[in-house]
């Protein structure tokens, strides 16, 4: 992987990155934000503030149409939500094999099981949020196990063959 971490999301108060960049201000990792609003200048701006001497550990990439790509290049994937359904981001994080680190609201406990392939977080914790991604980025072969149990996850849950089976049952 080139990055440390990933994180899918329209620029939205429900997706709260301003906690995802306190998290990075405890203890700096590499961050790339892809997502609608990711690259506008206001964002960036108020990521640099509250980042400071850390801004350079962020890559703002605005929206994409290559995310299996920017997910196989990352350790982890991460969602900082304040509120969620079930996220299509963390599902194709579990598709590529990767550990998540994401609030515990929603539907997102359906996609992560804490401890198993990645790890819940209260909501607006950026201590909690930033340890449980050291935990994962300080430990590979915790970070191997959990990025297959991802995959283990996606195939008997979400991939196509499965969810066939599901509507036909």
């Amino acid at each position: 992987p080139e990055y440390d971490c990933l994180m899918l999301a329209r620029v939205h108060p429900q997706k709260d990155h301003s906690t995802l960049f306190n998290a990075l201000a405890l203890r700096p990792f590499t961050l790339v934000l892809a997502g609608n609003g990711t690259d506008d200048q206001e964002f960036v701006s108020l990521a640099n503030s509250i980042l400071n001497k850390f801004s350079d550990k962020i890559s703002f990439l605005g929206p994409r149409t290559d995310i299996p790509r920017l997910i196989s290049k990352a350790n982890v994937v991460i969602l900082a939500s304040i509120y969620e359904a079930l996220p299509i981001s963390l599902i194709e994080a579990l598709r590529a094999g990767k550990p998540i680190v994401a609030t515990d609201v929603g539907d997102v406990s359906a996609i992560v099981t804490h401890g198993f392939n990645g790890y819940l977080c209260d909501v607006q914790n950026p201590s909690q949020l930033s340890h449980s991604i050291f935990n994962i980025l300080d430990n590979p072969d915790l970070a191997v196990s959990m990025g297959q149990a991802s995959r283990r996850l996606y195939e008997q849950r979400f991939s196509a063959s499965s969810m066939i089976n599901k509507v036909l049952s």
